[in-house]
């Protein structure tokens, strides 16, 4: 933009010009995954307060700064020799600066007088009126012509949220509608209605009790959060590691989460998604969360409010205390009525949190759409082809690559190449890794007998790391250290490695470098069930713990995936907070741990219990009538 405010009405360029540099800018941001194809291109240069990116057109600045510049030099002509000149040469010349209003009245079909903020006004009128001609990315924009609807508050995402360039071109994309699918053809899940965004955000029956449910509990989890640390039953901020109790009691406030509340008298509605009794204000809030369409998005919201009248009323008798209810309905796609401002101040919802429930809704609806693409559920023969050219790859994983895996042969010669180094200087560090879950696949025999193989695939890999300080003046051969380190790929276990030198030698990233990442490979191929001793630390809320555990598995890696699950589901730790000191193979005699040693030996017999049927016996015997004896 600072190049083109030194060289528009300086160089002689037509307005054909200025477009080609706009196209230019969209292949770039095409090119890095900040703008997919399908979607709308008018929306990139749309304000952010009217669900726009907020994009400069070089065009349309090009048209505001000569319209500027002409009024500047008509306007001092008569006390500038200089202005005079310019002017009166582009006039002979008939240059684009000095036919810029007339330009402009006929491309905009402008009747009085040019000026600036009538350009501006044309400007987005030609752009929604571009978008007003497309079928599908004009339904968003629908919203627009909804007097209950503030588009202003539907683009808080947009303006407040801390979305990723990336994440915020899948999300414009499912808004705009425009995907495509391959093949047409009818839902996969219910099969019964074509396959549309539509459908499969909010339409779709098969789908409500799993995707629909999920993405309406996370509203109400960032809404508990907020509560929680309003009522100081905690006050960590952190949403990824909350969950949702459904009751709380403190001396401040009682909170319910989706639970059925007592009365005198029976009530059909008595199940809200959270129930707040405020025991300072004497105040009970009943709050109901809805994601809905924007076709039945008033509906909807009239229909939250009104849903807990009974309840509320019935609610007042028994506390004696005063009820509100508060619903807190968008749709699918961040939309939003004009009294949705209300309900949230009455929440007390900050406006940064607004943002990250939209952008929450939006990203839950994206992995809702394109699941059954990524769990393979596209059939035929040309699924993969159509998958590759929507380019629906960017939106669900445009972070992840895939690293391949090395031989053995190129795993021996790295690990002879690491021998020769200087091995005096090799501190230990301690072992960490992160885990993913592992699915066995079964193969059929092209025979008639059908024998299942278990293969065991392992995503979780383990990584042998040397690294060092980068070298200085002082210290021109630095300490080397190492690790062993499960991590998903060399990438992860790279950051893994930064992260144990700045912990536990106080090394940071910026001063240290990695000498050679060894992929390290366990042979499983026997299926042989060993016993693992894993000595380790966790980090709990107040400080360290030692602990040693025990592992019946066939691999390290596989002991390493049961060991965070088992410490995930007994004492709610986290990967990250798992520091693995050593993990070895121990014999039967050396296993200490009673759940372990109950399978060892080889006198253990597992029965298998087979129901044998009578055949002679039944439950019902018939009888012979005896009514004409």
């Amino acid at each position: 933009i600072s190049l083109l405010n030194y060289h528009i009405g300086v160089l002689r360029l037509e307005p054909a010009d200025f477009s080609k540099l706009d196209d230019a800018v969209r292949a770039v941001l095409v090119k890095n995954k900040i703008h997919l194809r399908p979607g709308c291109k008018e929306r990139l240069y749309l304000p952010r307060k009217e669900l726009g990116r907020g994009l400069h057109s070089v065009e349309f600045k090009s048209e505001h700064m000569l319209l500027q510049l002409l009024d500047c030099l008509e306007k001092h002509k008569d006390t500038s020799t200089r202005r005079a000149a310019i002017l009166k040469v582009g006039n002979n010349n008939k240059t684009h600066l000095s036919l810029i209003k007339n330009f402009l009245k006929i491309k905009y079909g402008l009747e009085e007088e040019v000026t600036k903020k009538k350009l501006e006004e044309a400007q987005l009128a030609n752009l929604y009126n571009e978008i007003k001609n497309r079928k599908l990315h004009s339904k968003l924009y629908s919203a627009r012509n909804n007097e209950l609807v503030s588009v202003n508050d539907s683009s808080r995402w947009l303006k407040k949220g801390s979305v990723r360039p990336r994440d915020e071109a899948g999300f414009c994309y499912i808004q705009d509608r425009n995907v495509i699918w391959g093949a047409e053809g009818m839902s996969q899940h219910c099969n019964q209605s074509r396959k549309t965004v539509d459908h499969l955000a909010m339409r779709c029956e098969k789908m409500l009790g799993h995707d629909y449910t999920r993405r309406h509990n996370e509203v109400v989890r960032c809404i508990h959060l907020l509560l929680l640390n309003k009522y100081k039953f905690k006050s960590s901020k952190r949403i990824r590691s909350h969950s949702v109790q459904e009751i709380l009691d403190n001396e401040y406030a009682e909170i319910k989460v989706d639970t059925r509340i007592k009365t005198d008298v029976k009530i059909r509605c008595n199940r809200p998604d959270i129930f707040i009794l405020d025991k300072r204000q004497n105040r009970i809030t009943l709050v109901e969360v809805g994601i809905t369409s924007q076709d039945s998005l008033q509906i909807v919201e009239t229909e939250k409010l009104r849903k807990y009248d009974l309840l509320a009323n019935e609610l007042g008798l028994i506390y004696k205390c005063s009820v509100e209810i508060i619903p807190f309905v968008m749709t699918w796609d961040g939309i939003v009525t004009k009294y949705h401002k209300t309900y949230v101040k009455r929440l007390q919802i900050p406006m940064n949190v607004e943002a990250y429930i939209q952008s929450i809704v939006l990203k839950k609806t994206v992995e809702t759409i394109f699941f059954d693409r990524r769990r393979g559920l596209e059939s035929g023969p040309n699924a993969e082809e159509s998958w590759e050219r929507a380019s629906l790859s960017v939106i669900l994983g445009a972070e992840m690559h895939k690293q391949p895996i090395p031989s053995l042969k190129q795993v021996d010669n790295e690990e002879d190449d690491v021998k020769t180094e200087n091995t005096k200087n090799i501190l230990p560090l301690i072992l960490d890794g992160i885990t993913t879950a592992k699915e066995p696949t079964t193969n059929t025999t092209e025979e008639l007998e059908l024998e299942e193989e278990i293969e065991v695939v392992e995503i979780l890999q383990e990584f042998k790391i040397f690294g060092s300080k980068l070298p200085t003046e002082e210290e021109k051969e630095p300490q080397i250290y190492v690790a062993n380190i499960f991590a998903k790929n060399d990438v992860y276990a790279r950051s893994r490695f930064f992260n144990l030198l700045n912990t536990k030698h106080k090394i940071k990233s910026t001063k240290a470098c990695v000498l050679k990442v060894v992929p390290i490979t366990e042979d499983t191929s026997e299926m042989v069930v060993k016993n693992y001793g894993i000595k380790f630390y966790y980090r709990s809320k107040r400080c360290f713990h030692n602990m040693y555990k025990e592992f019946r598995a066939i691999s390290r890696i596989s002991a390493v995936e049961k060991l965070f699950s088992d410490m995930g589901g007994r004492h709610e730790v986290k990967n990250d907070m798992i520091f693995i000191v050593s993990v070895s193979e121990i014999s039967d005699e050396e296993v200490k741990r009673p759940g372990v040693k109950e399978f060892c030996g080889d006198e253990v017999m597992f029965p298998l219990f087979e129901k044998n049927i009578n055949k002679k016996s039944c439950t019902f015997v018939p009888k012979d009538s005896n009514i004409f004896e």
